[in-house]
C-alpha cells in the first residue's frame, strides 16, 4: 500500500512545494540512491 502526504506549499507564493523540500523528503522516505535516479531519467521515457 501507499501513504499519502502533504508537504505543504509553505514560503513559497506560487502555491507549490519549493523543489529543495520535494527532493529532501524524497531522500528521507526512499534513499538518496533512488532518488538521484528518479531525478536522472528522462522525462521522454
Amino acid at each position: 500500500g501507499a501513504d499519502i502526504h502533504h508537504i505543504g506549499d509553505t514560503g513559497c507564493s506560487i502555491g507549490i512545494a519549493a523543489p529543495e523540500n520535494i527532493r529532501e523528503y524524497s531522500i528521507a522516505i526512499r534513499g538518496v540512491r533512488h532518488t538521484y535516479a528518479r531525478m536522472a531519467r528522462s522525462v521522454c521515457r
